[in-house]
Order: structure tokens, then sequence, then C-alpha cells
């Protein structure tokens, strides 16, 4: 399966899924004008990779901040990953925060309580 790679701006994440390199990543801001229409391709790119996953996938989320049509985007990600976890494949989220964000600590927080998966919280540095 070819990787998906896409740079940040100022308002969109960097995203890594490379299954070669084990590497499955989303970092920055997550707030673009049409938040349907960037992570349309995420969800396709990881609705393809489930159907033949890694037998163990790590997959960072690394967001600053986000708006909240954003975070309906996170929870399509989510089940696509607790669908994976479901079979015989194992998949691990690390949720990072700003502990200064209650918002996101809070969202971790329901996410782990909401999927049956692997769910770190991780303070950002």
């Amino acid at each position: 399966m070819n990787p998906l790679y896409i740079d940040k701006t100022d308002d969109s994440p960097k995203v890594v899924f490379d299954p070669d390199k084990d590497l499955f990543i989303l970092e920055g801001m997550s707030m673009p004008e049409e938040t349907t229409r960037f992570y349309s391709v995420l969800i396709n790119w990881l609705t393809n990779y489930s159907k033949s996953p890694n037998s163990f996938t790590k997959f960072i989320f690394k967001i600053y901040y986000y708006n909240s049509s954003s975070s309906i985007e996170f929870v399509k990600i989510l089940k696509i990953l607790d669908k994976i976890n479901k079979t015989d494949n194992k998949v691990k989220v690390i949720w990072y925060y700003n502990s200064l964000d209650e918002t996101i600590i809070e969202d971790g927080e329901e996410f782990k309580k909401y999927f049956d998966l692997e769910i770190e919280l991780k303070p950002l540095n």
C-alpha cells in the first residue's frame, strides 16, 4: 500500500501514514476550512489500510489545537482503528495533549471510555 504524506499548514496537520515504516501520525493544528474534505482522504486511506493492516499499528495524535468539526473526524479515524483492533491485529493510540488545554485532555479521556482501544494520554513537552 502506498504511504500517504501531507505537509502541515497553518490550519491542517502533517499526515504521515506509512505502514512500511510503521508510522501513523497526525501532528499540528487541525482547523481546516473544509474539514470533511481534508479528512475524507485520510478516512479513505485508513479504510483501505484496514483491509490488510500491519499486525500492530501505533497511531499518534499530536494535535495542538482542533475545532469541533475535526473532533468528529477523529472519531471516524478511531472507529476504523477500533475495527482493526477487533481482529487479530492490535492497535495502540498515543494521544498527546497540552496540559493547559482541558478540552484535549477531556476528549482523550472520553475516547478511552468509548473505544475498545489502548489509548495512552501523554503530555506534550
